[in-house]
């Protein structure tokens, strides 16, 4: 029986993903909605991948801003396969190289038209993956501090 041969009738088997031979897929762009209730405005949606430090929040009382920035780099193995060549032997020879990182990124930002929103006490909190957003609009008597802004979660990223 031929050593080499039952190598390569097991080499189609192995899937370049599990053994992590190929980077894995960027993150899914997020989909940010908005919804108006007649108190106010809500915002709930999944980020997956993104730490609280990713994102940044701003609020004004005629927009919403969201913004993000993933990145992370990914190096293949060392070890990149098994190359057979005529001097090599029934075995053949393990090739390494020198592999370069490769980067999956995701940038995105989104701005909403709002209004009569009470920057004062808007919230946002970013847990276990899921954004949520809450403007609750001011009331008659308000003044709501008409063209203010503040930032309900701050990315490390510089603006």
């Amino acid at each position: 029986m031929d050593i080499s041969s039952n190598i390569l009738d097991f080499l189609p088997r192995l899937d370049p993903v599990e053994l992590g031979l190929t980077p894995p897929a960027p993150p899914a762009r997020p989909v940010l909605e908005l919804r108006e209730t007649p108190d106010g405005y809500v915002m709930r949606t999944e980020i997956q991948d993104l730490e609280h430090s990713d994102l940044r929040v701003t609020v004004g009382s005629d927009f919403l801003e969201v913004e993000g920035h993933f990145r992370q780099l990914w190096s293949p193995p060392k070890l990149l396969g098994l190359c057979f060549g005529l001097d090599s032997g029934p075995l053949g020879s393990i090739g390494l190289a020198a592999a370069r990182p490769v980067a999956r990124e995701l940038d995105f930002a989104r701005r909403f038209g709002v209004s009569q929103v009470d920057v004062a006490s808007a919230r946002a909190s970013f847990e276990d993956g899921v954004l949520e957003v809450w403007l609750p609009k001011r009331s008659a008597q308000q003044d709501g501090g008409a063209g203010q802004a503040r930032q309900l979660l701050a990315s490390k990223r510089a603006a």
